[in-house]
This record gives structure tokens, sequence and C-alpha cells, in this order.
């Protein structure tokens, strides 16, 4: 009786032992997870932020497209203002000319 006690008290120490390891490995096994989430969490954010660095690069470069447009625009607009302008003049400078022209051979 006495052995099998000592038996018994030996494989409740062994158990006791087994359950602390296991307590153990599981505590490790929460902390890796949370330490892997946190990464892939820190990845996430890093990732969301350069989409939103490019997201603001690409709307800086549309509005700098929309405003050389515009600019573009003006400048055309503005050419063909002086080219209709010039014409205007050869038009009248050629009017001069063919009244000078009849007066001489008037």
């Amino acid at each position: 009786a006495k052995a099998e006690a000592q038996a018994a008290k030996e494989a409740k120490a062994t158990a006791e032992a087994e359950v602390k390891a296991a307590e153990q490995a599981a505590r490790e096994a929460e902390l890796a997870a949370q330490a892997q989430a946190a990464e892939e969490a820190k990845a996430a954010k890093a990732a969301a932020e350069e989409a939103a660095a490019q997201e603001r690069a690409a709307a800086q470069a549309a509005k700098q497209a929309e405003i050389e447009a515009a600019e573009q625009a003006k400048a055309e607009k503005a050419a063909a203002k002086a080219a209709a302008a010039a014409a205007k003049k050869a038009e009248r400078v050629a009017d001069k000319a063919e009244a000078a022209s009849e007066k001489a051979d008037g």
C-alpha cells in the first residue's frame, strides 16, 4: 500500500508538472500570436500610409496637370486673340492700300 501511495504521489507530481508545462506553452504561444498580430498590424498600417501617400501624390499631379492645362488654354486663347487682331490689322492695311491704289488710278 505504501508503494502504491508513493506511485500515486509521483503520478500526481508528474501530472502537475505536465499541466504547468502545458500552461507555460500556451502562454508562450499566446505571446507569440500577439507579437505576430502586432507585427501584421504594423505592416498593414505602413501599407495604408504608403497608399495614402501615393493617393496624395496622384491628386497633386492631377491638380498640377489641371493647372497646366488651364494655363495652356489661356495661352492658346491669347494667341488666337492676337492672331485675330493681326488679321484685322492686315485687313485694314489692305483696305487702305486698295483705297490708295484706287485714288492713284482715279
